[in-house]
């Protein structure tokens, strides 16, 4: 969207939506929504798209450091032309859904994210709704907060006792008002004695209430900028003019009340933890590329990178590699180290992906020494819209060939290439038949033709296409909420695909594992081809999987396990690894193993899938029990005014 302010033709609602620079936010969509950049004029970059900046016709963006959202206020007065104006932030709206939700302290209505669920819920998009609601009144509020709920005994007080602002500037105001407009004096003191604060400059007016308010407003915060001395001044206490902005809007609406006998409206206000876009991805390179997908948490980044410099060490100088990290949570610390393995390198890319939003509403069984990561490779077909075919590696592994090779391997018949799990087929053709027949069979689906074909999941070569002609990602994670699986994904994918899977060589996923070890032992029980199959592949791989809970990095002494720390030496993770080793051994001489460490871990991953999977049960989403249990723990939550 251009910055010519002229677009946007007269409307009765116009609902202006501050957003900050260096954030892509959802934008909820409607002719009455105006989304804006505050202090464009600072923007170094071309302003977002679906954004107009302050910075255009007349306007004090360059205030917005100190007057924080009221230049956004400032350029809707002086530019529109609209019968209401209404101002909201990029994570803070108010909802137009007639009954009331329930709310924490600061009587603000918490949800997650700002996604199509909850844009739908609080009914922002249904503009004659809206017109409907607000039809007939002069202003419309957020229902104001009560300090003494949260401890304070006025409004004063609130200020006087939050650690970043002055309240000198509280009494530097009141003399202002006093002096510019002496009418107003009583009710200033009156509103600073009372408890009811409104915040976050959040409000709808009619026109004309509008531009009254403004001239205001701002003779009022000018005089304040003559005035006063901010130059030493922290960054939050530099934002005073819109701290008081807020205050003032309480001030002006009060009189209002009094004395203009107008018609108001209280609404709830409702609060983003995270507004986020979870944008899909497009491909790195404008040529074809080499597609490679794996999931990592903070904790695993120093093994996904481990995995990376292996391949990063085979790869071919004529081809393009396009490596995408899915996540929920690695700190921004970890993601420099990780992209600066590729610093220089002009045929990789390596990005992440936050897949947070689409997994939280979801409760995933997770056993063994799984982690819910494992999952995130369900939604590639729906969130890599413009990819074909990619690679899903999983973080456990070293590479030893050129990826490319498997990336070429053509599976346009097929949904999914994997290779077989040995140690699988060596438990259901004899290990423990009486346990894992009758599982895959009847729990999994797997038919008896296909029962000792099926494939480990840590190495896939997956066609998104075909994927895409049959499922969403929404239908695959349903199916695997719905079953709680033993493996987790792995069994999703070879209970779905089972027919259309193309199976590799072993050498592309060689298993890791010791003669004498309960895994090897198993192996034996498959069927001997196969078996002979597993036991070639791990002599020669070209790619080595450290299956299983025993990991080369809790294990330095494993077969084949120094491959990985050579590897390793070269990621910018050696010394962090080592640290855990340290404190791990340490551990040990205090009773606590590392068995103990993961069994904690499991055992807490473990608990949480049952909590969540008691809270759906008796707290269904969207009914009452679910919101009052909302309240309730949001209410130990730290509210961000």
């Amino acid at each position: 969207m251009s910055n010519d302010i002229n677009q946007f033709s007269p409307n009765k609602i116009k609902y202006f939506v501050c957003h900050t620079p260096g954030r892509k936010s959802v934008c909820p969509q409607g002719s009455h929504f105006i989304h804006m950049m505050g202090g464009s004029v600072f923007s170094t970059n071309d302003i977002q798209d679906d954004l107009i900046g302050d910075n255009t016709g007349d306007n004090i963006s360059k205030k917005n450091k100190s007057f924080c959202e009221l230049t956004i206020q400032y350029w809707a007065w002086k530019n529109t032309d609209a019968d209401y104006y209404g101002f909201f932030h990029y994570r803070r709206y108010l909802s137009f859904y007639e009954d009331k939700f329930p709310t924490d302290d600061w009587n603000s209505v918490i949800r997650p994210y700002l996604n199509n669920k909850t844009i739908e819920e609080l009914r922002l998009n249904d503009i004659e709704h809206i017109q409907k609601i607000i039809s007939g009144y002069d202003v419309i509020t957020p229902i104001p907060i009560d300090l003494k709920k949260v401890g304070f005994s006025s409004v004063y007080d609130q200020y006087k006792t939050s650690p970043r602002l002055n309240i000198k500037d509280i009494n530097l105001l009141l003399d202002i008002i006093k002096d510019l407009y002496p009418n107003y004096s009583e009710d200033a003191k009156e509103y600073f004695s009372g408890r009811k604060l409104y915040l976050c400059n959040i409000f709808i007016m009619k026109k004309d209430i509008f531009f009254e308010y403004c001239e205001w407003l701002f003779n009022i915060l000018f005089e304040f900028e003559k005035r006063s001395d901010m130059s030493l001044y922290s960054e939050e206490m530099y934002r005073t003019p819109g701290h008081l902005g807020e205050r003032l809007f309480g001030i002006y609406f009060s009189y209002l009340c009094k004395h203009r006998n107008i018609k108001s409206l209280e609404l709830q206000l409702v609060t983003i933890g995270d507004s986020s876009k979870v944008e899909s991805l497009s491909p790195a390179f404008p040529k074809e590329s080499v597609n490679i997908v794996f999931s990592s948490s903070e904790y695993f980044a120093p093994y996904c990178a481990t995995t990376i410099r292996s391949l990063l060490d085979q790869i071919s100088e004529n081809k393009n590699y396009d490596i995408i990290i899915l996540e929920q949570e690695i700190q921004s610390k970890t993601k420099i180290r990780l992209l600066s393995m590729v610093k220089g390198i002009r045929n990789v890319s390596i990005r992440f992906f936050n897949v947070k939003q689409i997994f939280d509403d979801y409760v995933l069984s997770i056993c063994e020494h799984f982690a819910v990561e494992t999952y995130f490779r369900l939604i590639l077909s729906d969130f890599l819209p413009e990819y074909n075919k990619i690679i899903y590696l999983d973080s456990d592994l070293i590479i030893l060939d050129d990826i490319a090779k498997l990336y070429d391997i053509d599976i346009s018949n097929y949904c999914v290439a994997g290779v077989v799990d040995t140690v699988l087929a060596g438990h259901i053709n004899g290990f423990t038949p009486e346990k894992h027949r009758p599982y895959y069979l009847e729990k999994v689906k797997i038919k008896e033709k296909n029962l000792l074909n099926l494939i480990n999941a840590g190495v896939l070569l997956i066609n998104l296409s075909k994927i895409r002609e049959q499922y969403t990602s929404n239908e695959l994670l349903d199916y695997a909420q719905a079953n709680n699986f033993n493996l987790c994904d792995q069994d999703v994918i070879n209970s779905i695909f089972q027919d259309k899977i193309l199976h590799l060589k072993n050498e592309w996923n060689a298993y890791n594992d010791e003669e004498g070890t309960l895994r090897r032992w198993c192996a034996t029980f498959a069927p001997k081809e196969m078996y002979f199959s597993y036991k070639i592949a791990i002599k020669n791989p070209k790619i080595l999987h450290f299956c299983g809970t025993t990991k080369p990095w809790n294990e330095p002494n494993y077969e084949y396990a120094h491959l990985f720390w050579d590897t390793l030496k070269k990621t910018p993770f050696y010394e962090l690894v080592i640290h855990r080793r340290i404190i791990e051994i340490s551990n040990f001489h205090n009773h606590n193993t590392y068995k103990q460490i993961v069994d904690r871990r499991t055992l807490k991953g473990k608990i949480k899938f049952t909590i969540k999977k008691i809270v759906r049960l008796f707290f269904p989403p969207k009914t009452i029990r679910r919101e009052i249990l909302k309240k309730i723990y949001y209410k130990f939550r730290t509210h961000k005014s």
